[in-house]
């Protein structure tokens, strides 16, 4: 049999099966809020107990502003509706329109925010460099959360960036995460990792991952190299394909200049080539943006370029909410990535070559396009299908 009960053992409802059953449905709306525990129990012929296991569960009442990752593809959803996270870490002076989420104590501008109070606070900070939480820093840790999550535009924890670079601990940032997500489920954490090794040390840290391997872009070069970016796409959806928590992927690629912390032979990455990590990582799966820019006024690449870029995405993002497409395409070429999707009856393709070769000429096989016109965003121009 199978059931859930409360803490304290009763059985609020229960299926009785065989032992070949693989497959429970439980009724929700008669379940208590609160939390609970889902068990399944196997029973002999004499109708004693053989083996038993159990698992935490949660019936929780409705919150205004709740946000969660939906369980097929990681896409937010606020207030039960889909939500495309275009978030922007910067100073205030270099807000760019169109951002629907800012790194800020409060909401700013119109947009939801992520919260600092785990990140920038410097107590906390120092816990995530021991093996463990002690219950009268855990007490703290309630208190704080507990104050937090009564905000209504809150959207996310900013919980920690770069722990493997930093010091943080795994086993501290597992324990700090169970107190956060045990006093407000309601909204998610948001760490970033710039190594695939610490995406899999910390991958249950967190539930949003800004990741960030920032290829170093090389001032001689119009357009550098990044299959890194690619390399790091491929090995995060890899490694959480299978893993029962998952991240959702939010790239977050270099809006500022190394040579502004004494680098040499560098520069800010070009418009283009900020937009490119973009467009790639949504084709990989991401299910937003993390802006990290500084310095726009100083810098055409963001003040310029990525401002238009938070445009486009915003014209992207009911599109790529959607569920993938399966249309029969093929390619004439190896070295490309791409995905499909259908949005108010208009197919819609992401391209993208990740390769270092210029000039690909590259032909698209698709036969329900028949002989239309194809628009292509953001360029003002459009192609002849045949």
């Amino acid at each position: 049999m199978t059931g859930i009960r409360t803490p304290d053992g009763k059985t609020v409802t229960e299926v009785i099966a065989d032992a070949d059953t693989r497959e429970f449905t439980f009724p929700v709306a008669s379940l208590p809020e609160g939390k609970l525990e889902i068990f399944a129990r196997l029973t002999g012929p004499d109708g004693g107990t053989t083996a038993e296991a159990a698992h935490p569960l949660r019936k929780l009442a409705y919150l205004k502003g709740e946000v969660w990752l939906a369980k097929n593809d990681q896409t937010f959803m606020v207030d039960g509706k889909p939500f495309f996270a275009i978030m922007e870490w910067s100073a205030r002076e270099d807000f760019l329109p169109g951002v629907n989420v800012f790194l800020d104590w409060v909401p700013y501008r119109g947009t939801k925010f992520v919260s600092p109070a785990l990140s920038h606070d410097s107590y906390l900070n120092q816990l995530k460099k021991n093996t463990s939480i002690s219950s009268t820093d855990e007490a703290k840790i309630r208190k704080r959360v507990a104050e937090e999550m009564k905000k209504p535009e809150l959207f996310a924890y900013c919980f920690c960036d770069e722990p493997e670079v930093f010091g943080d601990t795994v086993e501290a940032l597992n324990a700090i995460y169970k107190i956060v997500e045990d006093v407000d489920p309601y909204h998610p954490l948001l760490l970033s990792n710039d190594t695939i090794y610490g995406v899999i040390d910390y991958a249950d840290a967190g539930d949003i991952n800004g990741l960030h391997p920032y290829p170093a872009p090389d001032r001689k070069k119009k357009f550098n190299d990044f299959a890194k970016v690619l390399n790091y796409l491929e090995a995060f959806q890899s490694f959480f394909r299978t893993r029962p928590h998952k991240q959702a992927l939010t790239w977050l690629a270099q809006g500022f200049d190394y040579t502004n912390f004494a680098a040499v032979n560098t520069r800010i990455p070009r418009y283009i080539e900020l937009r490119n990590q973009h467009l790639l990582s949504f084709i990989m799966g991401g299910r937003g943006v993390e802006l990290y820019n500084s310095l726009n006024s100083h810098y055409p690449e963001i003040g310029i370029g990525l401002a238009e870029h938070v445009k486009e995405i915003n014209v992207y993002a009911p599109v790529l909410m959607e569920p993938s497409a399966n249309p029969e395409l093929k390619l004439s070429l190896s070295g490309f990535r791409w995905t499909a999707r259908r949005h108010n009856g208009e197919l819609w393709l992401f391209i993208a070559n990740v390769t270092h070769e210029e000039n690909r000429e590259l032909a698209v096989t698709l036969p329900e396009l028949g002989n239309r016109k194809l628009k292509v965003m953001a360029e003002n121009r459009t192609v002849q299908a045949r």
